[in-house]
């Protein structure tokens, strides 16, 4: 009953991503009379209503279904029922990575309907990177991969939007892991001019020039695209690459003698 849940809701969300990032906008020749009841249905707010009640409807069965199947783990765990616990993790980490695919689609959402403004402010460089380390850890976990962080000397602040940025940061290292869950992740922060550029590198991974184009697609599965054994996660990296965009900058991708290189470049100063 859980899997289906889980399935149902997987379900309902790409299909709030397809009304909203393929939804069509209407011609000033297509509107309606001025009229209380069209204000009511076809005011600029209709968009940010739907998201907050997509977040809202998903993201509170999500918790709960995540929550509940960490609390029976414990509980098989403290009662020797080992034969449960790893249906049990799937079930948890099923939830979890909706969760991540759910924030993923209210992002492009909010993108796509400009709602998406990029903020910035004086980031600490440092404390970025390190929070960043922390967040993605968890993930490393369940790999054989490890990750590594660093900035140049100077590099102490930069002027952007430092939520925004984390979260593209965040995203890149999540599929890179789901390509290649070995070898070495190093991303490197450098700042030249008005311009920061982060740049993963994976070592444990190959490419050829049509694998590389393949991953900048728009909702590209990446299972087929990579090395055997890996896999695609959530939405591909077009949320890196729109959050780039929207930062001033954007995401290239060029394989190395020794792995692949991903960076992101953003506009960093005021």
């Amino acid at each position: 009953m859980i899997e289906l849940a889980l399935l149902l809701c997987g379900a309902a969300v790409g299909a709030g991503a397809v009304y909203l990032l393929r939804k069509p906008q209407p011609m000033a020749s297509q509107l309606v009379e001025d009229t209380p009841t069209a204000r009511i249905s076809t005011g600029p707010d209709i968009d940010e209503v739907f998201l907050a009640l997509m977040s809202h409807q998903f993201r509170t069965p999500l918790t709960n279904i995540i929550g509940y199947s960490e609390l029976l783990q414990e509980d098989a765990v403290f009662l020797e029922q080992n034969d449960f616990v790893p249906d049990l993790v799937k079930i948890r980490r099923s939830g979890e990575h909706l969760m991540v695919l759910l924030d993923d689609i209210l992002d492009l959402a909010r993108i796509a309907t400009n709602q998406a403004v990029a903020e910035p402010t004086e980031v600490d460089v440092p404390e970025l990177l390190q929070s960043l380390q922390s967040e993605v850890q968890p993930l490393l976990r369940r790999t054989l991969a490890t990750f590594e962080v660093s900035s140049a000397e100077d590099m102490l602040t930069i002027h952007t939007d430092g939520p925004k940025l984390t979260r593209a940061l965040s995203n890149l290292v999540r599929q890179v892991v789901a390509l290649a869950a070995q070898g070495t992740l190093r991303l490197d922060a450098a700042q030249q001019g008005e311009f920061a550029t982060f740049t993963l590198h994976q070592d444990a991974l190959v490419l050829n020039k049509d694998q590389t184009e393949a991953l900048m697609l728009d909702f590209k599965d990446l299972t087929d695209t990579t090395v055997e054994g890996s896999h695609g996660a959530g939405l591909g990296l077009v949320v890196t690459r729109e959050f780039s965009r929207l930062l001033g900058g954007d995401l290239t991708i060029k394989p190395t003698g020794s792995g692949v290189e991903f960076a992101l470049r953003i506009h960093a100063s005021e």
